[in-house]
This record gives C-alpha cells, sequence and structure tokens, in this order.
C-alpha cells in the first residue's frame, strides 16, 4: 500500500470496507498501473465521461458532448459552478492540462497510447510536435473543451472516462499526486492504525477504507468483521465456501476469459512452437471437472461467443482436433526443437494463492507433464502475483484484465500498444494493434466485429495469451450496501455505493474525521 501519513483513527462503523487485490502504487490519475490504481483513481477522479452503476457509458465532468458528422470532432460543455476538492474552479483548461500531462514526453503516462487517436498526439508523444502544429485539444472558453481526432475511434468517449483522460490544475500539474485535490466523489484523508487507506466523501456518501488483501479467501474472511464490505479488483471465480453468506455473493451478467499468459520476452517461450505446444497440451474439459460444478466453459478463443454474435469468435486452429491429437502434436513441436522426456521443457508457472488457481495449476501440470513439459507451480498472494507480471518475471501466468467484458475492445486491447503495462505477455505486434484501431473506424456493428475477429485471429495465431475456460465474475458485496448493480460491463463505481441501516431506509453515512490536509510525500 501507497505510504501515508498516520493519524488518529475514530472508529468507521459507517464505513464501507473495500477489499483490493494489488497494492495502491500511486494516487496520480494518469500514472495508475496496478489494478486497484484505477479503482481509487475513478473513485477520486471524474473525467469529461463515467461509468454509471449499471454499468453503462454517461456523462461525468460535461453536461453534454457533440461529435460532428466525420467522427472527428468532439465538443464537450462543462456542468456549470465546478471545482476541485480544495474549492478553487475546474475549466476546460484543466481538461487540455490533462491531457498534456498524460501526454508528456518526460514523463508519460503508461497508457498515453489510449490517446493517440487525438490529433497530433503520437508527435506531441515522442517530442516530435513541429512549429505551428497543435495538440488537437483546446478551451475556447471556460466550459467549452474541443477535441480533434486524427481518425475516427468509436470508443473514444470511454478513452475518456479511463485515468489517462482525467483533468488536473491548469496552473499545478504535480497537485494530484497525494490524493488531497481531487475531481470526483473523494478525497484521500489518511491512513488509520491498519495502514488501510481512508477516502472521505466530498458531500454525503460513506466512507470508503481501502484494504489489500491476498486472496478471495481473505476477503471472504473479512466478512465476520463489523461494517460493510465491497470487493474490487479482486478477480475471484468462486467463493470458497457458501457457508451462512450466500447473499453476499454477486454475480456480473458477463463472462470473463481464465487464462494463462506467455512471457513472450523469454526464452524460450519467445517461440511461436512453444506457446502452440502449451496451449495444445490442456485438455480444457478435464481441468474443468475438477472444478466447482459449473463454473464454465472451455474457451479456445479469446472473445466470448456471445460478444462476437452471428460472426463467431476465430476459435484456435487446434481446437476440432481431439485432445490425443492434439498431445502428439505438441509433443512433435517441442520435440524438433530439442526438448523430449530427457530434456524436459521446464516451465514456471504463476497463479494467485486460491483453491481454484491450485486444482487448475495441478490439473494442467499434469497434462502437460504427459507432453513432456516439467512444470513448478509458484503461488503467491495477488499483490505478489501481479508485481511479478508487471516485472516479466514468470514464464506462464494466470492473467485476466478488468473492463468492459462485453466489447471485443475492450478484451483485446491489453496485448496492443494501448495496454500499456497491461499488457504482461509483451505481446508486440503492430498488426494486431492497427486491426484494432481500424475496426474503431466503422460504423457498422458487423464490419467492426470483422476487423475484431482478424485481430483475435491474429493473436490466436501467436498463442501469446492461452485461453482455458470463461466464466462469470463475482463479487462480494455485503447486503447493507446499496448501488452495486450486476451488468454485462463489469463497472460498479464505488461513488455510487450507499448504505442501509438497521431501519431499512437508505443513509448516505460518512465517517467523523479531525479536520487535516496531509501531505502524502513530495510530488514528482
Amino acid at each position: 500500500m501507497l505510504g501515508v501519513p498516520l493519524l488518529a483513527t475514530p472508529a468507521f462503523a459507517q464505513s464501507i470496507t473495500v477489499a483490493v487485490g494489488a497494492d495502491i502504487e500511486t494516487l496520480e490519475p494518469h500514472h495508475a498501473t496496478t489494478f486497484s490504481d484505477h479503482v481509487i483513481a475513478r473513485t477520486l477522479h471524474r473525467g469529461l465521461t463515467q461509468y454509471q452503476p449499471n454499468g453503462t457509458l454517461g456523462l461525468g465532468l460535461a453536461e453534454s458532448w457533440a461529435i460532428s458528422g466525420d467522427g472527428r470532432t468532439y465538443t464537450f460543455s462543462l456542468k456549470p459552478g465546478l471545482t476541485w476538492s480544495d474549492g478553487r474552479p475546474l475549466t476546460a483548461s484543466d481538461f487540455v492540462a490533462g491531457i498534456e500531462h498524460a501526454l508528456d514526453p518526460i514523463r508519460p503516462s503508461p497508457f498515453a497510447a489510449k490517446l493517440f487517436a487525438i490529433a497530433m498526439a503520437g508527435d506531441f508523444y515522442y517530442g516530435h510536435l513541429k512549429e505551428g502544429r497543435a495538440l488537437g485539444v483546446s478551451a475556447p472558453d471556460p466550459a467549452t473543451v474541443v477535441i480533434k481526432l486524427s481518425r475516427r475511434a468509436v470508443d473514444f468517449l470511454e478513452t475518456l472516462a479511463h485515468p489517462v483522460a482525467m483533468p488536473v490544475p491548469t496552473q499545478e500539474r504535480t497537485a494530484l499526486h497525494d490524493g488531497t485535490v481531487t475531481s470526483g466523489a473523494y478525497w484521500v484523508a489518511r491512513a488509520n492504525e491498519a495502514g488501510e487507506m481512508v477516502l472521505e466523501s466530498i458531500s454525503t456518501g460513506p466512507g470508503l477504507v481501502v484494504r489489500t488483501v491476498g486472496s478471495v479467501v481473505d476477503a471472504w474472511n473479512l466478512m465476520g468483521d463489523d461494517g460493510a464490505l465491497v470487493t474490487a479488483a479482486l478477480p475471484a471465480v468462486t467463493p470458497p465456501t457458501l457457508s451462512d453468506h450466500s447473499d453476499w455473493i454477486q454475480v456480473d451478467r458477463t463472462h470473463t476469459l481464465y487464462a494463462y499468459g506467455v512471457n513472450t520476452a523469454r526464452n524460450p517461450f519467445n517461440t511461436i512452437e512453444v506457446r502452440h505446444a502449451l496451449a495444445m497440451a490442456i485438455n480444457r474439459p478435464k481441468v474443468l471437472e475438477g472444478l466447482p460444478q459449473n463454473i464454465g466453459v472451455p474457451a479456445n478463443q479469446y472473445v466470448p461467443p456471445s460478444v462476437m454474435g452471428e460472426l463467431g469468435s476465430y476459435k484456435a486452429p487446434f481446437a476440432p482436433l481431439t485432445f490425443e491429437e492434439r498431445e502428439a502434436v505438441a509433443s512433435a513441436l517441442l520435440a524438433e526443437l530439442g526438448f523430449d522426456r530427457d530434456n524436459p521443457l521446464r516451465v514456471n508457472l504463476r497463479v494467485p494463492i486460491g483453491d481454484i488457481h491450485r486444482t487448475a495449476a495441478e490439473s494442467i501440470a499434469a497434462m502437460w507433464a504427459h507432453a513432456g513439459i516439467f512444470t513448478d507451480i509458484i503461488e503467491a498472494p495477488l499483490f505478489d502475483h501481479w508485481r511479478a507480471l508487471e516485472q516479466g518475471d514468470f514464464d506462464v501466468a494466470f492473467m485476466v484484465w478488468p473492463g468492459r467484458n462485453e466489447i471485443p475492445q475492450s478484451i483485446l486491447e491489453p496485448l496492443s500498444l494501448a495496454g500499456g503495462p497491461w499488457n504482461f505477455p509483451r505481446y508486440a505486434f503492430s498488426e494486431f494493434t492497427e486491426r484494432l484501431n481500424r475496426a474503431l473506424s466503422y460504423d457498422k456493428e458487423m464490419v467492426r466485429l470483422g476487423c475484431y475477429r482478424e485481430a483475435e485471429k491474429a493473436i490466436i495465431e501467436d498463442q501469446a495469451l492461452i485461453a482455458v475456460f470463461f466464466y462469470r465474475p463475482l463479487s462480494l458485496v455485503s447486503p447493507d450496501i446499496q448501488g452495486w448493480i450486476a451488468n454485462s460491463s463489469g463497472q460498479h463505481p464505488l461513488s455510487a455505493l450507499t448504505t442501509i441501516p438497521d431501519d431499512g431506509g437508505v443513509k448516505l453515512m460518512r465517517p467523523t474525521l479531525p479536520q487535516a490536509v496531509p501531505s502524502f510525500g513530495a510530488g514528482p
């Protein structure tokens, strides 16, 4: 957890504990890296657009927007009377400053490439902006933001809800580093004695106490504590046990891919034959047999079939083969590279702590062993697992990404240039990124889906990501919380949550906090 000052802590019986699965490494929205960083960034800050509790995209700090006929000019009118949490006015120039800050060639956002559809953004980012040229974002007056694109991007409104597009104070671009100056519903008050981060509502919302946990089991064990609890940025496939808390389990209306990513920057996993051998030597239905009943369905593709409609997802070429045929091909591929039972391919397989992850890993390791692959399973708490992925310290590892799982762009983008630090497999294929960008230029859904299918084909044929099964992700939400809505996009803004007092009425509650505006360390 990011270091914050320790102040006296009152009782927080009326707050909501937010259990996250990765350390919070920064409070600057533009430099948010971990999944937990992004949850906090979207809670502390708001962009021109934002996700609603039902998962749909709507207005954020903008009162309205208009898109030109060619789809390349976006004009936003801001809501009147906007201010930062410290009371200073929040104007259109702050959104210009925010995008410039994200694209700063000296210290760019790790997700800066998400903004490359903006005119001259690439030149600005690489420091090649020629005299007389300007970045395609402007503030013609304090209440209007105009953004010009170099190419159509039908997902651009969603990009503007991403932390990379949040505003910053024009005259103090480092003001967001400690979480005390925010544009959203909360600000960071302090840390309590347990090292948890405490967020105070700007208005009348409940206090949020953010706590990093090592596994779903750890979050599950918090249910006996007093107060409300919700999980966020905590991938859960199934709960450890239903016991007496089945009413805490909320299941989203979407499918998520359970997958193993392969480190394409590490030898010998940088060879396509090794990656295909690993993928083919997995009997997916057999893996699911060892897991709780009806947990998921086998996956030989990345995009859930329901998302692609009639067109259908692109399945791996080996999908029609029997498992015995796949296993024989896998062994032959490895033999061509000099691997056999006397010289087996050795794999370090990283998975988070948890029964589901361990059972699936042990099952797959046994299948790989039959194909002449020796596997060392490495289990770690979630925060250590994600850190290892960020640092590239793995051969093969469990991977999942937050995002709108009903949109192919959101599912495929992490492996593209715009995926930034979330491109854990270190996959680099420019044609893949170009196919995704091409899809965004079309209004007709079937044409766009065709482009996505071609993009999916590229990564399936490279097998940088090994699909195992699709499942419906779940969250733990205590019954006294309102505002958490199961939806098909997997978006659950913390700022929408309220708590229910014993009398059954909705009550917006906030902890009593001492007056303090702490500093969380020097800015960059």
